[in-house]
């Protein structure tokens, strides 16, 4: 998703949401009409600026809904028997996402070939994404296909390092990682060479 909105749900009885997607703990709102420019690719963002976190993008909703035609329609379309309207549904679900350039591909023309690129591929970075994979999981639990969604869930989720707290962080990662093994073996190392020289004197 690359120009995503955020997703305000409101109350409605009988109505289960479940956040599917959401933002980072840094994320920054802007309001829309918005100025794009390459330029901040080469500019460094400041953190004050991304002060807003967990903005959900994308949400499950399940039970019955409404219609939105209730009290809109005349007795004479709403009582007919013929139409049979009904003011709300069976139990169903619903995924609602903000982007719907969540299962857009990507593509390239070369010498007048048309290439498309795999969904979640980003061909400027070179990363491939989990776009697909959440698409055939929300298909997956639309269908009541648990099966297969047990299936595909069975991986193995990757935890990615927080940038941020590594960069304000640096020194003590650094000095964790590098200076406190090389002191824990000298301090081991004295300690043993002054248990050795106790044994020594007491033979």
């Amino acid at each position: 998703m690359e120009f995503v909105s955020g997703i305000d749900t409101v109350f409605a009885s009988g109505i289960k949401k479940t956040v599917l997607l959401s933002t980072s703990e840094y994320t920054r709102i802007l309001n829309s009409p918005a100025i794009i420019s390459l330029r901040v690719l080469q500019e460094e963002p400041s953190k004050r600026l991304f002060n807003v976190k967990n903005i959900p993008v994308a949400v499950l909703l399940e039970g019955s809904f409404n219609s939105v035609f209730t009290n809109r329609i005349p007795p004479e379309i709403s009582e007919n028997p013929e139409i049979g309207f009904r003011s709300s549904g069976e139990p169903t679900r619903m995924i609602v996402i903000s982007d719907g350039e969540v299962i857009q591909n990507q593509f390239q023309i070369k010498n007048g070939q048309f290439y498309t690129y795999p969904l979640g591929y980003d061909r400027f970075t070179g990363i491939t994404y989990g776009n697909r994979d959440f698409i055939l999981n929300c298909l997956n639990y639309l269908t009541d296909d648990s099966d297969l969604l047990s299936i595909r869930s069975r991986e193995l989720k990757i935890r990615l390092l927080d940038k941020t707290k590594i960069t304000e962080n640096k020194f003590m990662i650094q000095f964790a990682n590098v200076i406190y093994p090389v002191l824990s073996i000298i301090v081991f190392g004295f300690i043993l060479i002054i248990f050795r020289k106790r044994r020594i004197r007491n033979m």
